[in-house]
């Protein structure tokens, strides 16, 4: 072996002779460079050709071989003692804590002396110490050290405790990974053992609530559905507020995968996340702060989520087979009013009777349209897994089946997903491949649900729908009574289909070379190719498709994202120094293109008219496309200073050049610094013997975000029949200019300054982060009014004075509160405390939210104004409802009903809190999270409210029995919709059992286990749930709302049975 590592070496030496080998890694130096011959040797001179030039000693017993720090002479004042007769001999033994198991390598250290010994391969030492007042260091890579006094005893029994979590294990900061103890930024990291164990999840989901100042909300519960993630508050009023998702150092692109759809059809974005294999992520990191998040720069001001994906080990190869089965309900149906009870409403308010006065909309049906659109869903997946390798070559295979059914029916999702993960060492280990690829095929059927409008979608018929009304026909079809204003959600469900087939293939390969042990040089190159095709059909037996003979739409989307990467690696120690430097170049390119192809007018309904689209009536045939790319080039840096491990400095730089932004500012540059100070590895902490770890965190730093569209900057022109001419007898559609360019347009910037204090006590069994934040955004982008002469009334621009402040702490504590052999319980927990105001807009207001209901027109529920948090929810403010049922509203002076602010939808308290309890082969996991101090607008509440008496719909029950007269109140934005958003949620219960099958032949490790989530809720929340997330955006304006209840998709409540099994 020529120019290797004494690790790689020991490495070399156990799979050549099969002797394992214990050692602790601060007595030896595993980095150093040596040149070994391994060939026709014995073990005794291959070690000590391996640890030649180093001060330590070996012990070979059995199969193991321990290597520890050499035992040096007696000092003088040892001799002394040792003269004088009071040399004491003690014995003991050292054992896990929790496990029990024998301990062998433990350096074992009369404190203030140089004598010392280890523990055998029984975790048996003996020492002899110079009193009774010597006091033992026992210390051990991978567990905390502890100290005793010897006192009168000759025999001590030592229990150590693992060393604090993750310290020593390494986290992903962008281009690269740092050890726990050494980062400096605001950046935290959910492993796989960790995450939310759900049916069908999502990586967002599976971090939901995890992470102390990440909110993430999922936008519905359809099969599929995306999630709102918000990283310590929300930052722009214009600009997406999604944080960048880096997969295997890949950015993607952060668009909707999935093609529009109609006014009529489903709107809700989709996960863009759903290609990847929920299985195969091994850790997410999120980088909350821009001291963390500058690395990425102009798309850094929102967080970033990095996913890694399992790897290859080498050993011995491995397969895992897990497969699970859920079941899943709707966990809370809303009280509307049954058939007999709308019936009496009917006849209270209109004056109905069963003899005189019949009603002519009763139908004398029983229906709960609720039953008849829910049902109970059936899902699967299942996962194969194999890996192994050698020193050399490693890899990693996996293929993935999921079956997700909704709890709406015709609604689901099935996924194929294949994956590879490759390593190749070359040249001596000089050069490492690494290869990614993994494919994906996403089938979905969606509903025609989101649409906005007093005709609502499916889910909103259901609950709008006449109670008495049948269901289906006496044929067997959907009832419809011949109104496209009173839908029946049955003939919704059953005369529609909307299919999605996405296929989605990410490849990435790199190779890392390494011209010395300190000087390294990697080239990254990937690509992201993903193909979308939805296909709608509108069968003409609906009631508001018949005059239009039906409708067909194709639609598809293309996206590709080329990715190269050069970087330059320097990481050398110079005794107590230790120097990191980065510098990297970075191109990306993204293309999208877009087609539309509608039809109607179909004579017949025998086939689907996707499939035969232009067989429709011509003259209602359209066809669109378009098509759209930019660029990203940028040049970036990072240098990591260390001292004594002890003093701790971060600075990173990154410079982006964007195809986005005008010619008058294509590049900015983005900085960011931060220190740390390690005081658990200072003397005088370290002799108050309380702290495993104590650090301080400062950064502060500048980030980007480039989420604004691809072409503010230039003219837009639209073609117009408006400005069509007649040239030689023809007519030529003409070009009108429909958006004003600025070329001046640029980023918008956030400055966020972090401090954090993370300790240790007690033996690693208390931990805990807490941190203070700090962020304002500026330069927002907004559509203000044009100068004159302008070809559009606005234009999009940076307000200069304009900023979005927020601010908060976060505080994680995880302690282990009951360790031994046979039982653990381990308590977790996180909060938030957020806050958000928006200043010095150029306007008195943007509106926002727009609200849909009877009678509603032109309506909005939020704005965003100056000194107010972002989205603040705004209408009239009830003050009491008199004794005829009118309701009155706060007023101005001179007897006008006012506007006013009615609350923020955003909480300022985020809370989670998970216990882990373990009794022998037992495990039970049960996870708790909830928010405070946030209202939402129950749009579905304004669309059920009980004037739709009059109109033959249906009410909430909470309604119908109010004392609102319906002769004299007319629906409008007011706080009697605005409600509590409050919730505490016991999310996920997991208790699994896990079989260790070491005597068996096939069956390495087997784990059966069951789960339920979404179990319980305690909310005020008259909704579904209340998470939502649904933007409403008003006016076409742009501006981003949040908190509104459209009728969302509810979340199920689903119970699994699971069964994993490694072979």
């Amino acid at each position: 072996l020529k120019n290797v590592t004494v690790k790689t070496a020991l490495e070399a030496l156990k799979a050549q002779s099969g002797l394992s080998y214990w050692i602790n890694a601060n007595d030896v130096d595993m980095q150093k460079v040596i040149s070994v011959n391994l060939k026709s040797t014995t073990v005794d001179d291959a070690l000590k050709a391996i640890l030649q030039g180093q001060d330590v000693r070996y012990q070979l017993s059995g199969d193991h071989i321990v290597i520890s720090k050499a035992t040096q002479d007696v000092d003088p004042k040892e001799k002394k003692v040792a003269t004088s007769g009071e040399m004491r001999k003690i014995t003991g033994k050292v054992t896990d804590l929790v496990s029990g198991e024998a301990l062998p390598g433990v350096s074992v250290i009369v404190e203030g002396t140089t004598r010392g010994t280890i523990t055998d391969l029984n975790g048996i030492f003996s020492l002899e110490v110079p009193s009774e007042n010597s006091v033992l260091t026992f210390s051990f890579m991978g567990y905390a050290s502890q100290q005793i006094k010897v006192g009168q005893q000759t025999h001590i029994n030592i229990k150590l405790a693992e060393a604090t979590k993750n310290l020593s294990e390494v986290v992903v900061v962008g281009y690269g990974i740092q050890k726990k103890s050494d980062v400096t930024g605001a950046v935290s990291t959910v492993s796989d053992k960790d995450f939310n164990k759900l049916a069908a999840a999502t990586p967002s989901e599976m971090i939901q609530g995890k992470i102390a100042g990440v909110q993430i909300i999922s936008n519905s519960g359809e099969p599929g559905a995306g999630s709102q993630i918000t990283i310590r508050g929300m930052s722009s009023i214009r600009a997406g507020s999604q944080p960048l998702y880096v997969v295997d150092g890949v950015p993607l692109d952060e668009g909707n995968t999935s093609p529009a759809g109609g006014n009529s059809y489903n709107s809700t974005p989709t996960d863009p996340l759903a290609f990847i294999n929920p299985n195969d992520i091994a850790s997410i990191d999120i980088l909350k702060d821009a001291s963390a998040a500058a690395i990425y720069g102009s798309r850094g001001a929102n967080g970033v989520v990095i996913i890694t994906t399992k790897k290859g080990k080498k050993g011995v190869s491995e397969v895992t087979y897990s497969t699970s089965l859920s079941i899943g309900n709707i966990r809370k149906k809303l009280s509307v009013l049954s058939a007999d009870q709308w019936r009496q409403q009917r006849d209270a308010l209109l004056g109905y009777n069963t003899t005189t006065n019949l009603d002519p909309n009763d139908y004398h049906a029983n229906t709960n349209w609720q039953d008849e659109v829910f049902r109970t869903a059936f899902s699967q997946d299942h996962n194969l897994t194999f890996t192994g390798g050698s020193e050399t070559t490693q890899y990693r295979a996996s293929l993935n089946y999921t079956d997700d059914q909704g709890i709406l029916k015709k609604s689901d999702m099935k996924k194929y997903i294949g994956s590879l993960n490759l390593t190749q060492k070359a040249l001596n280990n000089k050069v490492t491949f690494n290869a990614v690829l993994n494919a994906s095929e996403i089938v979905q059927n969606r509903l025609p649900l989101g649409t906005t409008g007093y005709q609502g979608d499916a889910l909103i018929n259901a609950l709008q729908a006449n109670p008495t009304w049948p269901a289906y026909n006496a044929n067997g079809t959907p009832f419809q009574i011949g109104s496209a204003n009173n839908l029946s959600p049955v003939a919704m469900i059953y005369y529609t289909n909307d299919l999605t087939r996405e296929t989605d293939v990410l490849g990435d390969i790199s190779a890392n070379v390494a011209f010395t042990n300190y000087l390294s040089y990697k080239v990254n190159l990937a690509l992201d190719y993903m193909n979308s095709n939805r296909m709608i059909d509108q069968d003409q037996k609906l009631d508001y498709e018949i005059s239009n003979g039906g409708a067909g739409q194709r639609n598809s989307r293309e996206m590709y994202n080329y990715l190269i990467e050069h970087t330059l690696n320097f990481d050398k120690t110079f005794g107590v120094n230790h120097l990191t430097v980065l510098g990297g170049y970075s191109y990306q390119n993204f293309q999208i293109r877009d087609a539309y192809v509608t039809g109607q007018g179909y004579i017949t309904d025998a086939l689907l008219y996707t499939n035969n689209i232009g067989s429709g009536n011509p003259t209602m045939t359209s066809i669109s496309s378009d098509a759209d790319s930019y660029q990203l080039q940028s040049y970036f840096g990072r240098v990591n200073y260390s001292l004594k491990d002890r003093y701790l400095l971060t600075a990173t730089v990154r410079a982006d050049g964007s195809s986005k932004f005008g010619t008058n500012h294509q590049y900015g540059v983005f900085p960011s610094f931060a220190g740390g100070w390690r005081l658990s590895e200072e003397p005088f902490i370290k002799k108050l013997n309380f702290f495993d770890n104590l650090k301080l965190r400062f950064g502060w730093g500048e980030t980007g975000n480039s989420e604004i569209g691809t072409h503010n900057s230039q003219t837009l022109y639209t073609p117009t029949p408006v400005a069509s001419a007649v040239v030689g007898g023809q007519t030529i559609t003409g070009l009108i200019i429909s958006k004003t360019p600025n070329p001046n347009i640029t980023w918008e910037k956030t400055q966020s300054t972090d401090a954090g204090l993370e300790f240790a006590i007690l033996g690693g069994r208390l931990m805990g982060d807490f941190d203070y934040f700090y962020k304002q955004t500026t330069d927002l982008l907004l559509a203000i009014p044009s100068q004159a002469v302008s070809p559009t009334s606005f234009v999009v621009s940076n307000i200069p004075n304009a900023k979005i402040d927020n601010y908060g702490v976060e505080l994680s504590l995880t302690g282990k509160a009951i360790q031994t052999k046979d039982f653990s319980w381990e308590i977790s927990g996180n909060m938030t405390l957020p806050k958000n105001i928006v200043k010095n807009l150029p306007v008195q207001m943007y509106q926002t939210g727009a609200a849909v209901g009877q009678g509603l027109s032109n309506a909005y529920c939020e704005i965003i104004t100056s000194n107010q948090p972002i989205d603040v929810l705004y209408g009239k403010k009830i003050t009491n409802i008199d004794s005829q049922g009118v309701v009155h509203y706060l007023q101005t002076k001179s007897g006008i009903d006012s506007l006013t602010y009615l609350g923020n939808p955003s909480p300022n308290f985020i809370w989670s809190l998970t216990n882990t309890f373990r009794y022998k082969n037992w495990d039970l996991n049960i996870f708790i999270n909830g928010v405070s101090g946030n209202k939402i607008f129950n749009n579905t509440a304004v669309l059920l409210d009980k004037t739709n008496i009059n109109t033959s719909h249906n009410t909430l029950s909470y309604f119908a029995y109010d004392n609102v007269a319906t002769a004299t109140y007319t629906p409008t934005v007011s706080s009697r919709y605005m409600m509590n958003g409050a919730y505490a949620r016991l999310s996920n219960v997991t208790l699994g059992y896990t079989f260790h099958l070491k005597n068996t032949t096939y069956i390495k490790n087997l784990r059966v286990y069951v789960n339920g989530s979404n179990l319980i809720v305690i909310t005020s929340y008259k909704g579904f749930d209340p998470d939502v997330t649904a933007s409403a955006p008003f006016g076409g304006n742009g501006v981003n709302s949040f908190g509104i209840d459209n009728g969302n998709y509810p979340k199920p409540r689903t119970f699994m049975l699971g069964i994993s099994a490694t072979f």
